[in-house]
């Protein structure tokens, strides 16, 4: 850079609000501590409320070590890739934490691909196993054999909802609830640096063959404390936040931005699995939830149902 570039001044910085700080510093630390420290700082508050139920803090971390600790005794350890193929549900964030606990790396697949799109991302990033829907099992199976995949581990939606369904049973596949039974106390603590690979983002493809973004610990560290700084800091303190998470973890806003975020700060996640207009004004009535982050189509199709922007979730949206 110039020494006259006018952009040495950081002109930006008048436009942020008074509460953004213009300097952070950013933990060299494990993502998994993330939800560890929550754990232990509200091991009793729910956080998320899916289909009629609720898991606590500490439900989440018990799941997710147990799940490391049987994805350990299925051979997956550091650096390996494990691919989740989920909508927005509880066993995304058990999963994503049970892989990162294990200082493997989260490879995120959009459940809606096909076969074709599958195999792309599953032989590009060499994933060793998948966790996703018993729907979406068949597709996984019959591509495994072009891929290095050697687990297919699946899971339903109904098992989190209220009334908690039994878990399902595919031939060829194991099943996650079977891997959530699996002692943890013992489990290893793996050497994890902050510039260690945590998640393998795929683009789109839209002009192409879609190409795996590498995403470190640090960077997603980074996100999440960038993502507290900008939004008032004082809700951090309330411990009452509740956040409203329609767009997919799967995709990297609402992986960091929700789930990491929420995660750090202690909010309650009202999860749905679907954008469904109707589904999300009944949240914003029964849950008031306080932040919306989402997407320009979002809003803009929830105003043409007559959605207005009375609501503290409203005022306080974030598109991306």
């Amino acid at each position: 850079m110039s020494e006259q570039s006018p952009y040495l001044a950081r002109p930006w910085l008048r436009h942020y609000d008074y509460w953004v700080r213009t300097g952070l510093s950013y933990p060299g630390r494990p993502l998994a501590d993330l939800l560890a420290i929550t754990a232990v700082e509200r091991p009793d508050r729910p956080a998320t409320q899916f289909l009629g139920a609720q898991l606590t803090f500490l439900d989440l971390k018990v799941r997710s070590d147990a799940l490391a600790a049987s994805l350990r005794a299925l051979g997956i350890g550091p650096g390996d890739r494990v691919g989740i193929m989920l909508p927005n549900c509880p066993q995304y964030i058990i999963a994503a934490f049970a892989v990162l606990r294990l200082g493997a790396i989260v490879v995120n697949v959009n459940p809606s691909y096909t076969a074709p799109e599958f195999v792309t991302i599953a032989a590009d990033s060499a994933m060793r196993a998948v966790i996703t829907l018993d729907a979406l099992a068949p597709l996984v199976l019959g591509s495994r054999a072009r891929t290095a995949v050697e687990q297919v581990i699946v899971t339903s939606l109904a098992e989190y909802a209220a009334g908690g369904a039994a878990a399902p049973r595919v031939d060829g596949a194991l099943a996650f609830a079977d891997l959530l039974e699996h002692e943890s106390p013992s489990l290893a603590r793996p050497a994890i640096g902050p510039d260690d690979l945590a998640v393998l983002q795929y683009t789109g493809g839209t002009t192409g063959t879609p190409k795996g973004a590498m995403l470190t610990h640090r960077n997603v560290w980074a996100n999440v404390v960038q993502t507290e700084s900008w939004t008032n800091p004082a809700y951090v303190v309330n411990g009452s936040e509740r956040y409203l998470v329609v767009i997919p973890y799967f995709h990297i806003y609402a992986f960091s931005v929700c789930m990491m975020a929420g995660l750090r700060i202690g909010a309650l996640q009202i999860i749905h699995p679907k954008y469904d207009p109707e589904q999300v004004l009944a949240s914003i009535r029964d849950f008031r939830p306080t932040y919306f982050p989402a997407v320009p189509t979002v809003f803009v199709s929830m105003d043409s149902i007559g959605c207005g922007c009375s609501t503290a979730a409203a005022r306080r949206a974030r598109s991306k």
